[in-house]
């Protein structure tokens, strides 16, 4: 199913955070003023539970 999200941090990969956004409460967000390009991220996204998941992706 469908997790909540509280929030979404973006790191590049030396572990710098680019971008966070906090107070979501939906399952889905559009990250438009995101300022990355061709590169691989950690999305870490919160969920309202407070259970984190990581993930690597090319951006």
């Amino acid at each position: 199913g469908k997790v909540e999200m509280s929030g979404v941090k973006i790191f590049d990969i030396r572990g710098r955070l680019i971008y966070q956004r906090d107070s979501i409460n939906a399952n889905e967000t559009v990250l438009n003023d995101l300022r990355a390009e061709e590169q691989v991220l950690l999305v870490q996204i919160t969920s309202t539970d407070n259970e984190v998941v990581t993930k690597k992706v090319a951006y």
